[in-house]
This record gives C-alpha cells, structure tokens and sequence, in this order.
C-alpha cells in the first residue's frame, strides 16, 4: 500500500508541477470546454502508457536500454509539438467570432452569447493521447516512474509503483483539463474579448515552452 501510494502521490505531482504538461494539455482543454475532461483523461492514460513502457522496458534490459537518450530525442520532439499546438490554437483564436440571441425568461430579457470558428471543429481528444505518450518517453518522467521502481525489491512492486504513478498522472490531468474548461465556459459566456485573451494566453505559453524545450 505504501508503494501504490508512493507511485500514486508521484505521478499527480509530477504532472502538476511540469509547465511543458500543463501548456501542451491547457490550449486543447480550453477549445473542448464541456468535454475538457476527456481531453485530460486521454491526456493522462497517453502519458501513463509512454511511462509504463518505457519502466518495463528498462526493469527487463536495465543494461540495455539507453533511457537518456531516448529521453534527449523526445525533448526535442516535444518541443515541435508543443509549438504546433501554440500555433493550432492562434489559428483557432484569429477564426472565431461571436455572436447573440436574446430571449425572454420570466419576464426578463437574457442574452446569450454564442463563439463560432470558420475552422471546422473536430474533437482532437485522440490527439492529447498521443502528446501525452510522448511526454510519458521525455523529461523527467523516468527520474519520477522509473528510478524509483529500480529501488524496489521485486518486479512486482516496481510494476506497482509504475501503474500508480499512471494513476496519479490520470487524476491530476483530469482535474487540471477540468479546471481550464470550466474557466474556458466562464470566458466563452462573457466577452469574446476575455475568451480569445485566455485562448491566446495558452497558445503562447504553449510556444515559448516548446522553444525553450528545443534549445535545452
């Protein structure tokens, strides 16, 4: 139980406090909105699946498996994804426009406000799966799910640790997506203003991070 809560504390920090994670998830939860939790979800399982990998990987040819450089090519690759979202995202922000339909409701008139992209709209989800993959093979990813699987006295705890951390990964990038939706809905229902700024806030940070990832 301690391992599982050990593997499982790790992975939901880890995701958190990793800023490439949080810009490459944040301008897709933003576009979803109502369905921002599945983004994350698939997000998390996508980062889950590239760490559980690689750590069985490395616990079955430990001396084989060159875990840091694969980590050093995935970085860079990162980086170019990272940057293709940022600029996704901008391309989405610059074709959008809004507009409104009043109506009454007891006896009160309302309006609401609706965004539109001249972009046609598809449900990118299964993209984050991927992301999230490729992250699971880059970073520090292996420092938090792998090393410490190395420390443990069996293949089964280390696996253990492994599919917690996975687990931990899942919830905190369900709750961070659903965060970013719910503050994407907030926006979206206010000014068009306010909704492209959050939008273009996360595409960005979403670029800067990816250049950054690139020449570290």
């Amino acid at each position: 139980m301690f391992t599982m809560s050990a593997g499982l504390l790790a992975g939901f920090i880890h995701v958190l406090i990793g800023p490439d994670h949080l810009a490459a998830l944040a301008p897709m939860a933003a576009d979803q909105r109502h369905r921002a939790w599945i983004t994350g979800f698939r997000w998390g399982i996508g980062h889950s699946s590239g760490v559980l990998l690689i750590g069985t990987l490395v616990l079955i040819f430990r001396e084989i498996i060159p875990v840091d450089l694969i980590s050093t090519y995935s970085e860079r690759v990162v980086g170019v994804v990272l940057i293709a979202i940022g600029i996704w995202a901008l391309r989405k922000t610059m074709n959008q426009n809004v507009h409104t339909h009043p109506h009454s409701h007891d006896g009160k008139d309302h309006v609401h406000i609706h965004i539109h992209t001249s972009v046609p709209k598809h449900r990118h989800t299964h993209a984050a799966l991927a992301v999230g993959a490729l992250h699971g093979l880059a970073g520090s990813s292996h420092i938090f799910g792998i090393l410490p699987a190395l420390a443990l006295p069996s293949f089964t705890l280390s696996v253990g640790y492994i599919t917690a951390f996975g687990l931990g990964t899942v919830l905190g990038m369900v709750l961070f997506s659903s965060l970013i939706g719910k503050l994407s809905i907030h926006f979206s229902s206010s000014t068009l203003f306010l909704y492209k700024g959050f939008m273009t806030t996360c595409a960005i940070a979403a670029i800067l991070i990816g250049g950054y990832w690139l020449m570290g």
